[in-house]
């Protein structure tokens, strides 16, 4: 027995209660090397020395490159659990507690793994409605003026200073002028760039709002109609507060609609709209940086260390320069200041700029930018008080990578799950890695956190930051359709990209921010009723999609993956061939069907098509770079 890679932690993803009656144990253990792992648990403060104890079988959940991952689900009116592990791999037995490996069981339970007490507050509770979601991002500036149609326009709109306050009170600037020598003006710009710097240092600074392809909000209402035909169930909208770029990401005004989209009512009933349709709304929180045209910003280019804000920013000296920034930004882009959330004042700010678009608009979460780079603190009382207001808002962070810490149950439900699109484009798009590696690697992202926090990762092929995944694929649509086939089918709330559904392309950031594509061809159209179908069947299937994903096959000579999506004794099969040759494939069904059960048929979800099980085995044809979803069902 390979002790060294054995592996338990409480109060993490190895140990966790999904609500009161329902606790969650897992044991990493080397690949291959137990045959056997069985959890034995009991009341902590059992009246007698002895705890009296009942058993789980665990099951291997996952596997990885290295390890396999034992899971047990225990159903239990206990509050209180301790729990010590009986291990085999069929040469030998070990008890596994207290950290360390015995030959016989003590009576000790303080020896035992703990878990202490299952508080409600400390569940990761995660909205019930974000499990069910089908996503789709869209990035405003790029999709629609109206109903079919964006106009390509680019706008240029001046925000006068008493319109972009967003302080919440009366402007602080003075009418004066600001002293030169509060500012360092060296370095040589662009003519544009020298125009916004120089607009930051007037006395009655006038700033603009900038839009590059003339999409609004008007326009993601107009096109609900083509939002719910395609079947989503849920919008993200990049940034639409006021601000300088045309992406938004540079805000100068929390409290208001940028011009170039629309206005507050126009949110509001966009918002009315969806809803009225089954639709959620999640907006874009920027609060690790704001725009150089923010309010406290531009009272710390004025004031210098005389601002009564210059607590809100990461300052190093004075003056403030921001043709060679001595402040801290997101990266190294100089319009965009990083924000001190562990400043109280500014904390106070933003957790109302969170509470007040949900009480205002009534949207139903934030997806929050450079969530990694703020105080975990201040997500923490942001959290508080968004679920104060919204018990179910779903509050998702962008962070790219894995990140336990921040999904507890007291930040975060959900992170953009970039370890997914990695995966998916290694092994559909580019090809680079066989089938036994993508499992592999699959494996690994499914024990990465909670179990419930797991069902409402936010699965993605792309999205504004990276480059299109058919772009990846070298324009292969057979690809993308692979890996959309998987990420409709996969454990995680499946996210869309706009115009993914019609084959959009792109490497570099304006290509993949290209408009959206609104007259169908031939092409679009057998790609959009593609995205289609797979959404109805997910909607369909729900149920199954919250329960367990079970790998059923990795053939490496074909390069051919099955896995089963299963809930209380209901099962569907989703084969995947990622070859360049057609397979013939023997799909196993005796776990549904007996040897003399010959009444029953394989239904192919996609196609309708219906095939005879014969001896408990199904034959079924798939072309080269293609997949299926079957159900075995009684013969018509």
């Amino acid at each position: 027995m390979n002790y060294e890679a054995i592996y338990h932690s409480t109060d993490s993803q190895y140990c966790h209660a999904i609500d009161k009656n329902t606790v969650v144990i897992r044991l990493r253990a080397k690949r291959g090397d137990l045959e056997e792992c069985v959890v034995c648990y009991g009341d902590r403060v059992y009246p007698r020395e002895e705890v009296r104890v009942d058993t789980a079988q665990m099951r291997i959940a996952a596997s990885d490159r290295f390890f396999d991952y034992f899971e047990a689900v225990i159903y239990t009116d206990l509050t209180r659990l301790c729990y010590y592990f009986i291990l085999s791999d069929g040469s030998m037995s070990a008890y596994y507690y207290g950290y360390d490996f015995h030959d016989k069981l003590e009576f000790n339970r303080n020896l035992y793994f703990q878990l202490s007490y299952i508080r409600e507050e400390d569940i990761a509770d995660v909205p019930e409605w974000a499990k069910r979601a089908v996503i789709y991002q869209i990035f405003p500036d790029s999709f629609a003026t109206s109903r079919g149609f964006l106009s390509g326009e680019g706008l240029r709109i001046p925000l006068p200073v008493s319109d972009t306050v967003g302080s919440g009170k009366s402007e602080s600037g003075s009418s004066d002028g600001i002293d030169a020598n509060m500012i360092d003006t060296g370095g040589v710009h662009s003519s544009e760039e020298m125009d916004n710097r120089k607009h930051l240092y007037s006395s009655k600074p006038i700033l603009y709002s900038k839009g590059k392809l003339g999409g609004t909000l008007r326009g993601i209402i107009d096109n609900l109609p083509y939002l719910e035909e395609l079947g989503i169930n849920c919008i993200y909208l990049t940034p639409i507060f006021t601000a300088g770029e045309y992406h938004k990401y540079d805000t100068i005004d929390y409290l208001s609609v940028d011009p170039c989209f629309g206005d507050l009512q126009t949110l509001k009933e966009l918002v009315a709209r969806c809803h009225q349709a089954g639709i959620r709304v999640i907006l874009d929180g920027v609060f690790n940086h704001c725009g150089a045209g923010f309010f406290a910003f531009r009272d710390v280019i004025e004031k210098g260390e005389a601002s009564e804000y210059k607590g809100w920013f990461f300052i190093k000296s004075f003056p403030i320069s921001i043709d060679e920034p001595n402040y801290d930004t997101f990266a190294y882009v100089w319009n965009m200041p990083k924000l001190n959330t562990g400043n109280r004042e500014t904390a106070e700010y933003f957790i109302n700029v969170g509470t007040y678009w949900i009480k205002e608009a009534d949207i139903d979460g934030w997806r929050l930018d450079v969530a990694n780079e703020v105080n975990h603190d201040f997500w923490r009382e942001f959290r508080k008080a968004v679920r104060a207001v919204k018990p179910d808002a779903f509050l998702l962070g962008e962070i790219w990578f894995d990140a336990p810490e921040w999904l507890g149950g007291d930040q975060f439900d959900s992170l953009m799950n970039y370890g997914f699109s990695y995966v998916c484009a290694d092994f559909f798009a580019k090809r680079i890695i066989s089938v036994k590696q993508f499992s592999d690697r699959i494996g690994y992202l499914l024990m990465r956190y909670k179990k419930n926090v797991q069902y409402v990762q936010m699965n993605l092929l792309d999205s504004h930051d990276v480059p299109r995944f058919l772009s990846l694929a070298g324009g292969d649509v057979r690809r993308l359709k692979l890996a959309v086939l998987f990420m409709m089918t996969h454990i995680g709330a499946p996210n869309i990209f706009y115009g993914d559904e019609k084959g959009l392309a792109g490497m570099t950031e304006d290509d993949y921010r290209r408009p959206m594509q609104w007259e169908d061809t031939e092409h679009s159209s057998d790609i959009l009723n593609y995205y289609k179908k797979l959404i109805a069947i997910r909607k369909e299937y729900i149920e199954l999609m919250l329960g367990d994903y079970v790998t059923r096959d990795v053939d490496i000579t074909a390069n051919t993956l099955v896995f089963s999506r299963e809930a209380n004794g209901e099962r569907i099969y989703v084969i995947i061939n990622n070859s360049e040759f057609p397979v013939r494939y023997m799909l196993d069904v005796s776990d549904e069907v007996s040897c003399d059960g010959n009444s029953m048929s394989a239904l192919e979800l996609m196609s309708g098509k219906i095939h005879k099980i014969k001896d408990s085995r199904v034959y079924l044809e798939l072309d080269e770079l293609s997949g299926m979803i079957v159900k075995v069902i009684a013969e018509l």
